[in-house]
């Protein structure tokens, strides 16, 4: 399977989490992930930011958007931003269906930085210990998913001064611990999803899936994961099971779907 990165900044709009003075949670969890995402993005690490700018969305709108555009596989590793840990320090939490390699590799880096990481670790649901605590890791499927929490708002002036350096660890953390990524390819004028699909030897589903695509519109220079296909779903699909094959043209810009 193609490794892919889903990136949740938790809050947003009218949920600003916390705030002290000037720096409110929902602002800097958008400019780590915003971060984050570009440093992939220089190194071909295919991934996602599951909120774009200051709106409102909802956890079950979150968890949605996860499991209904991306793998169900230990391959597709989401992660939620916050500053909400219980002291000073950075926690990590992992689902307890993952190991904690790639929490302890996060932190590990962290710490040769010179940050505090006071603890990573899996929390159960009371009551029910075989599950998570946490919703967006407990509902997840087989996702690979953990919460990052780079301390909290107390000392609003850390965040000020060292959200850039946090998110560019992150960053190369995570390209560490997936090792190779999946294939890329660049929309070229005349391309269709199914010639795509065709040349790769993998689905229109499935690109689009992978790349959270709502319709088959593409532009020129747009890049594409391209997917591994899995055993139960066919290389090329029947042309019923595709919808309309639209070819680009010059001018073409693209139509993302409503998450984007």
């Amino acid at each position: 399977m193609s490794k892919y990165v889903i990136l949740n900044p938790t809050h947003g709009g009218s949920d600003t989490g916390k705030v002290n003075g000037n720096v409110k949670e929902s602002d800097y969890t958008l400019k780590i992930a915003e971060e984050i995402s570009r440093k992939l993005n220089q190194d071909g690490v295919a991934n996602k930011l599951l909120r774009t700018g200051n709106q409102t969305i909802s956890r079950e709108e979150r968890i949605n958007s996860i499991v209904t555009n991306s793998p169900d596989s230990k391959d597709t590793v989401v992660v939620s931003l916050g500053t909400d840990s219980a002291d000073s320090g950075i926690e990590i939490i992992y689902a307890l269906r993952n190991t904690d390699k790639l929490a302890s590799t996060i932190a590990t880096n962290l710490e040769d930085k010179g940050y505090t990481v006071s603890k990573y670790y899996a929390r159960r649901l009371p009551g029910n210990t075989s599950q998570d605590y946490y919703d967006i890791l407990r509902e997840t499927g087989k996702r690979e998913s953990l919460i990052i929490d780079y301390g909290n708002l107390s000392d609003a002036s850390f965040l000020e001064n060292n959200w850039q350096e946090l998110a560019s660890i992150t960053a190369k953390s995570l390209e560490n611990y997936l090792g190779t990524v999946g294939k890329f390819y660049t929309v070229q004028k005349g391309d269709s999803l199914y010639s795509i699909a065709t040349k790769f030897g993998t689905s229109v589903d499935a690109i689009k899936r992978a790349n959270n695509l709502g319709t088959n519109m593409l532009s020129i220079g747009q890049k594409l994961l391209i997917p591994e296909i899995t055993e139960d779903e066919p290389s090329i699909p029947p042309t019923s099971s595709t919808g309309s094959v639209y070819t680009v043209k010059n001018g073409d810009r693209v139509f993302m779907g409503d998450n984007e």
